[in-house]
């Protein structure tokens, strides 16, 4: 078991994807801290998703060994020499190593400095072979756990748009701390 694990997203809004990536994490990990970013891209205030997060953490009992990061300006500024692993979905792997355009250089030569990737599985989105071969050629080791769930933030914010019911993809409590600010959504791209 990894001492140190570190798990970086928006949780725009958390969901039961986001979890599922908790609860796996914590089977390798003692101790898990989270980023929660603030990109302009996240429609929900960085506080709202905070809250939701910490409510989450707290109801399924994980307050003990998941913490909450404060934010600082760039990813570089967080000292990741602690970490022995990395935490995170196929969706973002498949897109980090290889795209010039999802992540800047500097976010890249972050995610880089981790040697054990532990990502989890969405359905529908299996670990590429490309990015198989990335994490190889890096260095890195990587943990694979197979799908448990296709929710993702970005298809709640568009079934919302569309005036799908979206409650079923996360938690009650969840959905109240951020049904007040639901119609931010509408304002987004994806």
């Amino acid at each position: 078991m990894f001492e140190q694990g570190l798990l970086i997203g928006g949780f725009n809004p958390a969901h039961y994807g986001h979890i599922a990536l908790i609860e796996t994490g914590l089977k390798e990990i003692e101790k898990l801290d989270i980023i929660v970013g603030n990109k302009s891209v996240y429609v929900l205030p960085r506080e709202v998703r905070v809250r939701a997060l910490n409510s989450v953490l707290n109801e399924r009992k994980l307050s003990d060994r998941v913490k909450i990061l404060d934010l600082k300006p760039k990813l570089c500024e967080y000292d990741v020499s602690n970490y022995s692993a990395m935490l995170l979905g196929s969706d973002v792997l498949n897109h980090f190593p290889l795209s010039e355009n999802v992540h800047r250089p500097q976010d890249r030569a972050f995610f880089s400095k981790f040697e054990n990737l532990i990502v989890l599985e969405r359905l529908g989105i299996p670990i590429s072979n490309d990015a198989k071969i990335q994490v190889i050629n890096k260095g890195q080791k990587l943990i694979e756990y197979k799908a448990v769930t296709d929710i993702a933030a970005k298809v709640i914010r568009l079934r919302y748009k569309s005036g799908v019911d979206v409650t079923e993809m996360m938690p009650e409590y969840v959905w109240e701390q951020i049904m007040p600010f639901a119609e931010l959504f509408h304002a987004s791209r994806i």
